[in-house]
């Protein structure tokens, strides 16, 4: 049985090919057009399975949790969030921090010459620990008690502020429940968090919901500004059902498959899609459990030709 090289994985990937969208979405790979139906197993290498850059996930028995999906914007949480003001009115002497950079509660921003006669220097430090998000000002500048000069904020937790529409939905959003985050820019990262707030009612002008939702954000990725999908938890029945990844899905001629595999060979499999929830989805028939799925990689996958049984092994020698 013939060995696909990483040579012919890398033809495969730099040849031309018409556009796909599976369901929509892309999810990074790139998306391609048609596929041809496999009738045996792709087979490749350690260096070409590293090349394509394949992950798998386990089919699991689970329930399919519910989820409510909505629209959410990243912002900063209002205790972690600070203005810096001058308190009087003066001139700024010397500024002591860049833009972007890391500060502690406590560390001096830039001082300020009070117009008052024979006033010294006055340092402005920094209210809270977090990033120098703002700075409106630059040396000479004249400012005043209502100026505000810098603002700081504290990324390691940020809220995801989503919008719901009037829907019924509503009523089953509770303080406390479990919630996955994916930024538009980052698609493939989940982040985990809770509902920590709720308005407490809708807008009159555009009748939505706003719910906030706490996420831990130890490595300061989501900032502030950026947009993504919000799913709120909201709990699902006690049956177990046979759950993948939805992003593991392909789908031609309005047919979905998927690649399962069993450990340099990647069977292509038809399966009969069910329920989704979130970035879930239930399996009807197809894939059996404890399988691995391709989630990452399959797009490339489909288009390498399966391998016969009569085919020479790539290291043959005549």
């Amino acid at each position: 049985m013939r060995i696909i090289t990483l040579f012919s994985v890398l033809v495969l990937l730099v040849m031309p090919l018409p556009s796909w969208a599976h369901g929509g979405e892309d999810h990074g790979e790139g998306a391609f057009a048609g596929g041809t139906a496999a009738t045996g197993p792709v087979i490749l290498s350690d260096e070409s399975i590293k090349t394509l850059g394949i992950e798998t996930a386990k089919a699991e028995l689970k329930p399919l949790e519910n989820a409510i999906s909505m629209i959410a914007t990243v912002g900063l949480l209002p205790e972690r969030n600070a203005f810096v003001a001058s308190r009087f009115t003066g001139q700024v002497s010397e500024i002591m921090v860049k833009l972007g950079e890391k500060v502690k509660k406590g560390q001096p921003l830039l001082k300020i010459q009070p117009t008052a006669v024979g006033a010294n220097n006055v340092t402005l430090a920094a209210p809270i620990d977090g990033w120098l998000i703002r700075q409106d000002v630059v040396l000479g500048q004249t400012v005043t008690s209502e100026t505000v000069v810098m603002e700081i904020g504290d990324t390691s937790q940020v809220l995801a502020r989503g919008v719901l529409y009037e829907t019924p939905d509503i009523a089953k959003i509770k303080i406390g429940q479990k919630i996955r985050f994916q930024a538009d820019i980052d698609p493939e990262r989940v982040y985990q968090g809770t509902v920590q707030r709720l308005d407490m009612g809708l807008e009159e002008n555009d009748r939505t919901f706003k719910v906030h939702a706490l996420i831990d954000n130890p490595e300061s990725r989501l900032l502030p500004g950026l947009r993504g999908d919000l799913d709120v938890m909201v709990g699902g029945g006690d049956q177990d059902r046979l759950i993948i990844p939805r992003k593991a899905l392909l789908e031609s001629g309005g047919a979905f498959f998927i690649f399962v595999r069993e450990e340099d060979k990647f069977e292509r499999r038809n399966i009969v899609p069910g329920e989704s929830s979130g970035d879930e989805i239930e399996i009807i028939s197809g894939v059996f459990p404890d399988e691995d799925v391709v989630t990452q990689g399959q797009y490339q996958l489909q288009y390498i030709q399966p391998q016969t049984q009569d085919a020479p092994a790539a290291n043959d020698k005549d």
